[in-house]
């Protein structure tokens, strides 16, 4: 079962928990002493209009102590209608786990990692102290729905924005994605590997015309069956701000829909129109939607690339990742004696054959910076690698666009037609390729 989590460091040790305890996730700002509490509470903390006792989950845990407080992160768990706030080292993301049942408790497992979750009943059980006593009354508990609009903060060169909370599928840091290829079209400043799929990643700096991120987060954004990544620095917290205390601008196409009042900063909101027309222009068909939308609206995703200075389009479903020829070791053809294999390349403990495709064309290929190494995976699941000039985009193209050409004995499989322009479809099965 796919549950959607926030994943979080304590020390040296990472928990997730469901987003369904998640009241809230805030930063220190300012702690009130408390005389004679247990060892495991820090203090006070305010946040909003509440105060609420900040426990630190360390001591709980018997993991450590909590010496450094200020702008650490903490989660406002709300469980058997109490709350807690928690005091943690780092929130690393918010994504989506398959849970498991165990005897020690619910596990989630990703890309074939397993965490624990956050042994939450043994530690309420380890809490001595009552929290302290909410001022919400029922009747806005009941309206908060309806009162209430969620946001996450995040923070751009130290400047707090807010986006819609309906909009994030999941965070990721930065470092957990491969750069494919760098792209200048609009704000979009890059295609990405995310979960062994590409996602294009739109730079928010580049459309303040700001400098671009090096480091960071991205939001990756899903409006339908599509997904944009947003390049942010860092998140910041989940905030519900009352709808009347947020200013609307009259233009809500604009990249700013509004601004509220928060912690004596006034902070912007990313226009959700502006969003959902950019994740509709530039977003990629999302992986857990692809079948069921290939059957209603027959789409494929490919990607584009020059190989002779000749554009060419192969589908995503083919491409096993796309590789830097600058940054690829590539030894030596010991073990054939075809001649039209370039040499050997290792990715990921595995052995492919680079074909030379230069060779087999008598055409000249000289590698240069932007050249690329495509590792493919044809229909029949052999697998092998090419070299090309640059990578160009990936694109969605409705199946009626691509008239396909069945054959072993061409380097192309069909034409793609683009807008008022047509290029050929690479073909995986080319009897050269064997």
């Amino acid at each position: 079962m796919e549950t959607t989590v926030i994943k979080f460091r304590v020390d040296r040790h990472v928990y997730v928990i469901s987003t369904e305890y998640i009241q809230q996730i805030f930063y220190v700002k300012q702690i009130t002493p408390m005389l004679h509490m247990p060892e495991y509470v820090i203090g006070s903390i305010q946040h909003g209009s509440s105060h609420y006792l900040l426990l630190c989950l360390k001591k709980i845990l018997n993991i450590g102590e909590c010496d450094e407080v200020s702008n650490k992160p903490v989660l406002l768990l709300s469980f058997n209608n109490n709350k807690y706030a928690f005091l943690i080292d780092e929130i690393l993301a918010l994504e989506e786990f398959t849970q498991n049942s165990s005897t020690v408790g619910d596990l989630y497992e990703k890309n074939d990692v397993v965490f624990q979750e956050l042994p939450l009943q043994h530690v309420l059980q380890s809490i001595t102290m009552p929290p302290l006593q909410q001022t919400e009354q029922k009747k806005i508990i009941k309206q908060q729905k309806e009162q209430f609009r969620p946001f996450l903060l995040f923070t751009l060169y130290d400047k707090l924005y807010a986006i819609d909370n309906h909009f994030i599928h999941s965070i990721v840091p930065l470092s957990h994605m491969k750069a494919v290829q760098q792209l200048q079209h609009d704000w979009i400043t890059g295609i990405y590997n995310y979960k062994n799929r590409a996602l294009k990643v739109a730079d928010l700096a580049k459309k303040l015309h700001s400098n671009s991120l090096k480091e960071g987060s991205v939001i990756i954004l899903q409006h339908d069956s599509k997904m944009l990544g947003l390049l942010i620095e860092r998140i910041e917290g989940l905030v519900d701000i009352e709808r009347d205390n947020i200013v609307s601008e009259s233009d809500t196409n604009q990249l700013f829909e509004g601004y509220f009042h928060y912690q004596n900063s006034i902070i912007p909101i990313i226009s959700s129109q502006f969003l959902q027309k950019n994740i509709d222009n530039y977003g990629l068909t999302t992986q857990e939607k692809e079948e069921q939308l290939n059957k209603e609206q027959n789409e494929e995703d490919l990607l584009l690339f020059s190989l002779f200075h000749e554009d060419y389009a192969i589908p995503i479903k083919n491409v096993v990742t796309v590789l830097e020829f600058s940054k690829t070791n590539i030894t030596n053809n010991a073990l054939t004696t075809n001649k039209n294999i370039y040499g050997l390349i290792l990715h990921k403990n595995k052995t492919y054959y680079l074909i030379d495709i230069a060779k087999i064309l008598q055409k000249e290929l000289i590698p240069n910076d932007e050249s690329k190494i495509i590792i493919i995976k044809n229909d029949v699941g052999e697998e092998f690698a090419i070299i090309v000039d640059n990578i160009k985009d990936i694109v969605s193209v409705p199946s009626s666009n691509i008239a396909h050409l069945s054959n072993t004995t061409s380097l192309s499989a069909g034409i793609v037609t683009l807008k008022n322009n047509s290029l050929n479809l690479f073909n995986t099965g080319w009897s050269s390729f064997h």
